[in-house]
């Protein structure tokens, strides 16, 4: 079974450099893919992220980094509450490497385009987490 892209994105593991590019710094939201993720990003580099699917909730932390068009997310941290067999389902994703291609759409709208589920569209909801 398939899970939400935003589900996969919250267990990428991609250590990355410095970030230069656009700004994501704030609070972003997603609810496609029956998933509502809310991922804040700071100015440090450091990222929290918040997703509620099918009664599972799930919070991710760590760092993040802008690298020639790809986010990358490394999470250090993670959390998985819910219901079996969801919750284990969710938990054996911890740990696989991606790099997703990031589109700024303007500067409160941001795409990510994964190579096979379907591109995954971010709305800036404030400013600065």
């Amino acid at each position: 079974m398939r899970l939400p892209y935003s589900i996969a994105l919250v267990f990428a593991v991609v250590v990355g450099g410095c970030s230069k590019g656009p700004d994501l710094t704030g609070t972003w939201q997603s609810g496609m893919g029956g998933a509502l993720t809310t991922y804040h990003f700071h100015k440090d580099g450091k990222f929290s992220m918040d997703v509620l699917y099918d009664a599972c909730h799930v919070e991710v932390s760590g760092t993040y980094a802008l690298e020639g068009g790809k986010l990358a997310l490394n999470p250090s941290q993670s959390k998985v509450e819910g219901p079996e067999p969801k919750a284990s389902e969710l938990r054996s994703q911890a740990g696989q490497a991606s790099r997703v291609t990031i589109r700024m759409d303007s500067p409160a709208s941001f795409t990510l385009m994964p190579n096979d589920p379907a591109p995954l569209h971010i709305n800036k909801v404030s400013p600065n987490p």
